[in-house]
C-alpha cells in the first residue's frame, strides 16, 4: 500500500514538472506576431500565457536570423529573465509600449550553471514587450534605446 503512495506521488511530481515546463506545448499553440525593428522584419511567436513565457525559447536549439520570441504583458512592470533550459545565446530587448529602452547583447545560455546560480537580467524600466532574437542581432541592426518598434499581430 506505502510503494503505490510513493508511486502516485512520484507521478504527480513528473505532470507537475512536465506542466510548468511547458514541453507538451507545440509550437502552433503560439499566436504569430510581425515585428518591425531596425528596418528589419522579425516573424515571432507570441508567449501571452503564463506557461508559454515560462517555458519560453527554452530547449529551441536554433534560432534563424528573422525568427524570434515576443513576450507580451497586460501592463508595464519591471521584469526579470533568466536562460532557464536555454540551449543557444540571444539578444534581450526590452520595449515599452513601441520603442526600444534596453537591450541584453549576446546572453549566454549558461548550459552548465545551476538555476540558483544563474544569473538575472533585470529590465532597465517598466516594460510590456520583451523580444529575443538570435545572439549579435541587435548590435548587427543598431538596436538600441530609443528605437521604434512596430508590431503586427496576426
Amino acid at each position: 500500500m506505502k510503494s503505490i503512495y510513493i508511486l502516485g506521488l512520484v507521478a504527480t511530481a513528473f505532470l507537475i514538472f512536465w506542466f510548468l515546463r511547458g514541453d507538451w506545448l507545440p509550437k502552433a499553440q503560439y499566436k504569430k506576431a510581425t515585428i518591425v525593428v531596425s528596418g528589419q522584419e522579425f516573424r515571432v511567436d507570441v508567449a501571452n500565457t503564463a506557461i508559454q513565457q515560462a517555458k519560453g525559447l527554452g530547449g529551441e536549439d536554433a534560432l534563424a536570423q528573422n525568427e524570434g520570441m515576443l513576450f507580451v504583458f497586460d501592463s508595464p512592470t519591471n521584469r526579470k529573465f533568466w536562460m532557464k533550459d536555454m540551449l543557444i545565446p540571444i539578444d534581450i530587448i526590452w520595449i515599452k509600449d513601441n520603442q526600444v529602452v534596453g537591450v541584453e547583447h549576446r546572453v549566454d545560455p549558461e548550459i552548465n550553471v545551476p538555476l540558483y546560480k544563474k544569473k538575472r537580467y533585470p529590465s532597465p524600466q517598466r516594460v510590456n514587450y520583451v523580444l529575443e532574437i538570435a545572439s549579435g542581432r541587435a548590435s548587427a541592426l543598431g538596436i538600441k534605446k530609443g528605437t521604434d518598434v512596430s508590431i503586427r499581430f496576426e
